[in-house]
């Protein structure tokens, strides 16, 4: 709880909604009335947001952070229980493997994990639905003149017209991150010239650019897309995954922190429900994860198959895109419009409302089939 005053003290209220820019399907969104959405979101970087979530831990007297730790693989004694880990200090993989004992194991090491291959080893397979819309981003640091407001532009890509982007945001006290997006591998600019005339396509960013300044390096990164491991599918106790480890989306849709957020609250649950001597079950966590995350995997992987190259592993997420998207891009095109439809879909987007009660309000229904 104390965590929240601590990023209160060190971020920025910028993201009001009234102060935003978004442009979406080739239209730009309504502005809000400030206080129309109900709450606030702000800016952080998450070095300084780890650091603070870090130091709340360290402050807990039960428990012992070992740095500089890498992971090897699981220990089992029969074939459905993990009892604990094998791991060695990072740089010492030769070294005798120190052995970590647990009642219970959590995987939480994020989209990196190895634990689909650790636990196919041991006889153990994960099944996976993946997305691949094949995400390009560039990103570059930029200082602000002072008298500029922290600002928020976003042009996001729609199919099958524009599938490339572009993000403005804050990113530390008199600092900017503008970042460029790109779907299905469409080229991004090489160089700074090249980034500089790229801008030009987005006016709103382009012209916040101009007064501003490069202080940093152009940065790239890749991922394939969505990913969900169905772990809800295999039966193993002294073991479950949480995070990034079980589901990992296209960073665009900001889901991961909240969806994480939301297991460990669920994990919380059945562990202080847990009886005397009782053991936990993995198999009933995974399972109410999986519910968590199946709508938010949902309206991502929905989202990135309107772009005609992207490719994914599921029949069935195959056969419905072309009716969700549909709906989709019409509530999109109302919200430009519309302050109630723009605050409906933003109270879904941010998880604050479940995603079937809100879409099938009847006075949303007949905007969407109206428009």
């Amino acid at each position: 709880p104390r965590s929240t005053q601590s990023r209160s003290s060190a971020a920025s209220d910028v993201y009001k909604r009234q102060d935003m820019d978004w442009v979406a399907e080739g239209k730009k969104m309504v502005q809000l009335p400030r206080g129309a959405i109900g709450w606030m979101v702000k800016a952080i970087q998450r070095n300084f947001l780890e650091n603070i979530l870090r130091n709340r831990v360290l402050s807990l007297s039960n428990v012992e952070i070992q740095d500089g730790m890498k992971f090897l693989n699981y220990i089992m004694i029969d074939s459905n229980r993990i009892t604990g880990i094998t791991c060695v200090k990072d740089g010492e993989d030769y070294a005798v493997p120190t052995t970590i004992a647990a009642d219970l194991v959590i995987d939480c090491m994020g989209l990196v994990s190895p634990t689909v291959s650790r636990l196919a080893k041991l006889g153990h397979i994960i099944e996976t639905t993946k997305v691949n819309c094949n995400l390009h981003y560039l990103s570059q640091l930029y200082k602000q003149p002072e008298e500029l407001k922290f600002p928020l532009r976003y042009y996001q890509p729609y199919a099958p017209d524009a599938t490339t982007g572009a993000l403005l945001m804050p990113y530390s006290k008199g600092v900017t991150i503008a970042t460029l997006i790109s779907y299905n591998k469409s080229p991004l600019p090489r160089d700074q010239k090249e980034v500089n005339e790229y801008y030009q396509r987005f006016p709103a960013i382009s012209d916040y650019l101009s007064k501003c300044t490069p202080i940093s390096e152009i940065s790239s990164y890749r991922k394939e897309g969505n990913e969900l491991r169905h772990f809800e599918k295999i039966n193993l106790d002294g073991f479950i995954a949480l995070g990034d480890s079980v589901c990992n989306f296209n960073p665009v849709f900001g889901q991961g922190q909240t969806t994480a957020a939301e297991q460990v609250l669920i994990l919380d649950t059945l562990l202080r429900d847990l009886k005397q001597g009782e053991k936990l079950s993995c198999k009933r966590f995974q399972e109410r994860a999986k519910a968590v995350l199946s709508v938010p995997f949902a309206l991502a992987a929905f989202s990135d198959l309107r772009f005609p190259k992207t490719e994914t592993n599921s029949t069935i997420l195959r056969k419905l895109a072309p009716i969700i998207a549909y709906p989709l891009k019409k509530i999109l095109l109302d919200s430009s419009k519309s302050t109630w439809t723009y605050r409906c879909f933003t109270q879904v987007l941010h998880m604050r409302q479940g995603y079937i009660w809100t879409f099938a309000d009847p006075k949303l229904l007949w905007n969407i089939l109206t428009l």
